[in-house]
């Protein structure tokens, strides 16, 4: 068991979203203990097929992956409304008939035995 000083979390949590050849999202879950404030990722839906989801972790050794789960509230402009990954990117493709609109989901990285948790958005069109 990780012992539960400071020194032994994690600097800052989140999940990185790659949209686009050279587009890249970062959304913090936490940072230093303080809920981080982030902008919604705008994602073309014509200029990319998926938005690759990605766990990161800093500042606790190498910036690494961390087991994580995306899951959207109601409807969800990708295949499948629940994904899930041992650390691994994860692909999301759009559905053919995903609308336009902002999606609301939750999301959850498993880093030194606590789950970090977040409902960001992304607004897609």
């Amino acid at each position: 068991m990780a012992a539960k000083n400071p020194a032994s979390r994690p600097r800052y949590v989140g999940i990185e979203l790659r949209f686009g050849p050279n587009t890249e999202f970062f959304q913090y879950l936490d940072g230093r203990g303080k809920t981080a404030k982030y902008r919604k990722p705008k994602i073309q839906k014509s200029a990319t097929s998926y938005v690759e989801f990605t766990s990161q972790v800093f500042g606790k050794g190498p910036t690494h992956g961390a087991p994580f789960s995306v899951h959207f509230k109601g409807l969800s402009p990708f295949e499948k409304g629940r994904y899930g990954s041992a650390g691994a990117p994860i692909q999301a493709h759009f559905r053919p008939d995903a609308q336009g609109g902002t999606y609301q989901y939750f999301v959850a990285v498993y880093e030194a035995d606590r789950i970090w948790t977040d409902d960001p958005e992304i607004i897609v069109w």
